[in-house]
């Protein structure tokens, strides 16, 4: 019996993608910067490091979200060293299913596409505040490195969010670092058959 969800693609959701990724040599990885609560967002120029390192190693970019995550997306391809995708706002839903589908790897906040990659069964890293992984983290490690804030009061007011919500936005999640999640990123890259690369995901010439 298999305790997680599983999805499959529609012939509809594998062409859709298909178009929107024409030009992008795989393998490739997709970065997710948003999430409905700013507070499960890790800062986009923390994703941009990442996704040099990615490039760095021989992968391929793509940036999803939604439409109203168009700034966010933006200011990740701004900061970025290296070429990416932008998909944010440009797919159905379907259509994001089939591009985070035949993804080498995802890196996403905790949200939707990271649920629904990990559904398609690839492999993810997931930035989680403590109490969301509880709720909503993935039940196995073979594919999923899910990495965990503790912080569980307002950076900005001192109010602890386990107990009330103060009208801040700050973001939770900013004590995952960017080295671990290139750990858990170069980790998945290096499973069993599953190897593309023997470069080391070291972000370049960038300060961590």
């Amino acid at each position: 019996m298999d305790l997680e969800p599983r999805l499959t693609l529609r012939a509809g959701d594998s062409a859709e993608a298909a178009t929107a990724l024409a030009g992008v040599e795989p393998p490739y990885a997709v970065l997710h910067p948003g999430a409905n609560d700013p507070r499960r967002r890790w800062p986009p120029d923390r994703f941009a490091r990442v996704g040099d390192a990615l490039g760095a190693a021989g992968l391929s970019l793509v940036v999803t979200g939604s439409r109203d995550e168009l700034p966010l997306a933006e200011k990740l391809i701004g900061a970025l060293h290296v070429p990416a995708r932008n998909l944010a706002g440009r797919t159905s839903l379907g259509g994001l299913a089939g591009v985070l589908g035949t993804a080498r790897l995802v890196i996403s906040n905790d949200s939707g596409p990271l649920h629904l990659a990990a559904a398609l069964g690839r492999p993810t890293v997931g930035v989680y505040w403590c109490g969301n992984l509880i709720n909503g983290g993935p039940l196995s490690r073979q594919w999923h490195r899910p990495l965990i804030a503790w912080q569980v009061s307002c950076s900005r007011c001192g109010v602890p969010c386990t107990e009330v919500r103060c009208p801040h936005d700050d973001s939770f999640v900013t004590a995952v670092s960017v080295e671990s999640v290139l750990d858990a990123a170069q980790d998945l890259l290096e499973l069993p058959g599953e190897t593309i690369t023997d470069r080391p995901l070291v972000a370049r010439g960038l300060h961590i």
